[in-house]
This record gives C-alpha cells, sequence and structure tokens, in this order.
C-alpha cells in the first residue's frame, strides 16, 4: 500500500509531530527519496527499534 505524498506530509505534521522546516515535502506530488533511499530509511528505522 502506498500512501500518496500529500497524506505522507499530513502524517509528518500531525501525527509525528515533524517540525515544520524539517517535513520531507515534494515537488510536483512524488517522493523525494528514490525507491532504495526509501527502503535504506525504513530498515534503519526498523533496526532502531
Amino acid at each position: 500500500m502506498l500512501l500518496s505524498m500529500a497524506t505522507a506530509v499530513i502524517i509528518q505534521k500531525r501525527v509525528v509531530k515533524v517540525p515544520p522546516r524539517e517535513v520531507q515535502g515534494s515537488v510536483g506530488g512524488e517522493y523525494p527519496l528514490t525507491n532504495e533511499e526509501m527502503k535504506w530509511q525504513l530498515e534503519f528505522f526498523q533496526d532502531s527499534t
């Protein structure tokens, strides 16, 4: 299941309370990370729990 970038921004702001300057936004509605970068981020945080 993929979230739209707009939904991801809302989650960052409202649920996770990411400071506005640190929210990962987009240009043109696309994710700012490649699939490989996203996978690395998810694995990094998964390993840290």
